[in-house]
Formats: C-alpha cells, structure tokens, sequence
C-alpha cells in the first residue's frame, strides 16, 4: 500500500508506514508506551499471584456433609490435630446396597497389622465380652499426617 514515484522512491501512504520509515521504536508503533507495558507485567503477575494462592490455599479440600464442615491443607494447619493417640478417631457405619451387612469403618494414625472389631447387639464394659468379632482390612490416606482407614 504505497506508491512508487517516477523516480521509483517508495512513498510511505498512511501513519503506521511512515513511522517505520522514520524507524521510530516498535512499542510506539503499536500503540505501546512504556508505562502501559509495565502496567500489563504488573496486571499478569497479580493474576498469576492470585491464581497460585487460590490453587495452594485450596490444596486437599475435605468437605464433611453432617456437621458441614470444609477444610483444606492450609486451615488444618492452624487447628489441633484430630486424631490422637491408639483410639479410633473416626468411627462411622455404612450399609451395603442391599441393606443385609453393614460395614463399620474407622479411622486412626496408628498402623496395626491385624486389627479386630469386636460387637454384640449389647454393649458391654469391658471389651472382652464381645460375642462378634472381625478382622479389619488397612487403607492408607495420603494426608499430611499418616491416617489409616479400617474396614
């Protein structure tokens, strides 16, 4: 989009050619000035900031449903640890889809090689007196602090 004169010389024809003929800097070419390139490194890294904060401050979300109750890596750093000692920290039950057996659960920091779960359709004060038992199968979770799931 020029035009060649008789003497067969270019002649730039609109702004954006003349100021490459005039080699003035590419960023002012563009419509860039110095500030504007500095404020878009400025924006990007915000956003990149608040991207990886977002992303590291929702690390290993555990959403509970009854109480409710969120936690991610970051919160359950700052509370007291939940599960202590040789105790079951979690036990809860869950039924089969035929609602013939239940399957009891339970959670602790300890490793055991064989566990047994003791029940009986009474309770009882000393564990002992259990007419049922059975032996529990390990999973281990991948959480901060090593926790166990039996089965």
């Amino acid at each position: 989009p020029g035009a060649v004169s008789d003497n067969m010389d270019y002649v730039p024809l609109n702004s954006m050619e003349k100021k490459i003929a005039d080699k003035e800097p590419i960023h002012e070419i563009a419509g860039w000035s110095r500030r504007r390139t500095i404020l878009f490194i400025i924006l990007a890294l915000l956003v990149f900031g608040l991207v990886f904060f977002v992303c590291l401050v929702m690390e290993d979300i555990c959403i509970a449903s009854n109480p409710l109750d969120v936690s991610t890596r970051f919160t359950r750093s700052f509370l007291a640890p939940t599960c202590v000692g040789p105790n079951p920290c979690h036990v809860y039950v869950t039924m089969s889809y035929n609602a013939t057996s239940f399957i009891v659960h339970f959670h602790t920091i300890n490793s055991f090689s064989s566990p047994i779960v003791r029940y009986d359709t009474v309770s009882h004060t000393d564990f002992r007196n259990y007419t049922y038992s059975a032996t529990a199968i390990k999973y281990q979770l991948k959480m901060e602090k090593p926790r166990y799931i039996y089965y």
